[in-house]
């Protein structure tokens, strides 16, 4: 028979042993009211602790990690913006949500000084695709470093599992930020490459190599959203295989199981995953390299699995409720496009089409309605992520091969030049939802490369207009009242570039 004091002494180590000063928790979630979800972020300069390391950031509401904001399709977020910085313009971005891209909803342009505030309206269409999404800094020419600071949150449209049997309904889910931090001397910098004696500080959810605990054969949802603004996340975790059941915030038409996941910037996957025996595993991002003139990043832990406790009922990965999700190679085809990726590395210049961004510029006008295949060619020695706002789009081929996978990307990786050869995605875009007129952005999801001119502006207009609308001013909001105007294609295209 087992004393009191050894009973204490067992339940003491058993609870060391799952991780419990570091047990990685879910973002504080804040969800809608009676189809309202009314909320503030105030960005501001905090002093943020990150393990051993402190550091003065540009945070929303004070914390390195924000709210999650969940919404229901049909929902409205009504969202104020106060930029409490000293001397830095900033703005918010939803990325990935298919909304209005006029004020007050999707507006990057509009961006907004220190001192002042701004409030966002967003209606979440009834047919919108539960999932992740995101929000995070779009400030022109400072996304990199708003971002590396720490301005960005995840977006919950909830109801990914409901078409599915209510065993699944009810596992747990949870959601992982994966973070990075170039860190120098207390100090964050632009960029840890060639400064001697800078890291960079990863973390999930805060942590840094937290712990995840599971039980074994227990079933749950892992849903990881890439938040570093020029990291790629190689993940695997020892004993534990992947089943992708959503990219970019879209449901898949059926599983697909795989013993790891690249998430280049702003991507998001979502994954089932099943508790392994009982024991103590790594989860990792291993080492990743862009390309010739791209970025090198190293292997680093991301966070510790303990599987304890009695092995859980075995709930089945789901065989049914999956989306049939149309073909868009059927669609007709209004217009064809080819967006070329270059680049003056050494001069920080990054071109589409042999421009740098123009905010007065509307490099296309799209007709509402038409279905647009693009095709992207990558023509320098790195790897470029293609990301456009507001719409989502079919991945139909990488490099050379087609892609019969008819789930949806809002972002998409497109490898580097090789051997003379550009590398090629070739996708389908639907300019189709409602809502869908104004001005918009498409550009490269590495912060570096947009802020340093990879971005475009696109104009959807009505099928009533006959030529480009001239371009406005952006509105820069100085009072509070003021307003202004698939998985097998991911793995192709990864495995090509390596």
């Amino acid at each position: 028979r087992m004393s009191c004091h050894a009973g204490f002494v067992l339940v003491f180590l058993l609870y060391v042993g799952i991780g419990c000063c570091d047990l990685l928790q879910d973002p504080h979630i804040v969800k809608s009211v009676n189809g309202v979800l009314k909320t503030t972020l105030v960005v501001s300069e905090t002093m943020i602790s990150l393990g051993e390391y402190q550091v003065l950031a540009s945070v929303y509401n004070g914390m390195y990690v924000p709210p999650t904001l969940s919404v229901a399709p049909g929902d409205r977020l009504e969202l104020l913006l106060v930029n409490n910085l000293t001397s830095n313009l900033t703005n918010v971005h939803f990325h990935g949500l298919a909304v209005s891209p006029n004020s007050p909803a999707d507006n990057p342009f509009n961006e907004i000084v220190p001192g002042h505030q701004y409030q966002y309206n967003l209606t979440i269409p009834s047919w919108h695709q539960p999932g992740l999404y995101w929000y995070h800094s779009h400030a022109m020419g400072a996304s990199q470093f708003q971002v590396f600071n720490g301005l960005s949150g995840a977006i919950d449209i909830q109801g990914i599992l409901n078409t599915f049997v209510l065993d699944v309904r009810n596992i747990t889910q949870r959601i992982f930020l994966l973070k990075d931090l170039p860190y120098l001397n207390g100090t964050i910098i632009d960029d840890q490459e060639d400064v001697e004696g800078a890291i960079n500080i990863v973390s999930v959810n805060g942590l840094i190599n937290g712990t995840v605990s599971i039980s074994p054969n227990e079933l749950q949802l892992w849903r990881f959203t890439g938040m570093g603004a020029n990291r790629y996340w190689n993940i695997s975790c020892d004993e534990i295989t992947f089943n992708i059941l959503a990219i970019d915030g879209h449901v898949r038409s059926q599983l697909n199981q795989v013993s790891s996941i690249v998430i280049s910037p702003a991507s998001r996957y979502e994954v089932f995953v099943r508790g392994p025996p009982m024991g103590s595993y790594q989860c990792i991002s291993e080492n990743f390299i862009t390309g010739l003139t791209g970025d090198d990043w190293p292997r680093v832990d991301i966070f510790n699995l303990n599987s304890h406790g009695s092995p859980k009922f075995r709930t089945q990965l789901p065989k049914l409720g999956f989306p049939d999700i149309p073909d868009l190679r059927n669609s007709p085809i209004a217009v064809k496009r080819n967006i070329v990726l270059s680049e003056e590395a050494e001069k920080m210049k990054f071109y589409i089409n042999g421009n740098l961004f123009n905010l007065n510029r509307v490099d296309f006008q799209v007709e509402k309605g038409t279905v647009e295949e693009w095709t992207i060619l990558n023509n320098s020695t790195e790897m470029h992520n293609f990301h456009i706002h507001i719409v989502n789009f079919q991945v139909v081929q990488v490099e050379n091969v087609s892609v019969y996978d008819t789930g949806r990307f809002d972002t998409i990786n497109v490898n580097p030049m090789h051997d003379g050869v550009p590398g090629k995605v070739v996708i389908v875009i639907p300019f189709t939802q409602p809502d869908l007129e104004g001005k918009f952005m498409f550009h490269c999801h590495i912060l570096e490369h947009e802020d340093g001119g990879m971005m475009g502006v696109i104009q959807v207009v009505s099928p009533t207009s006959t030529s480009v609308a001239s371009s406005e001013e952006p509105v820069i909001v100085n009072n509070s009242w003021k307003i202004g105007i698939s998985i097998f294609a991911v793995t192709v295209a990864l495995l090509i570039g390596n």
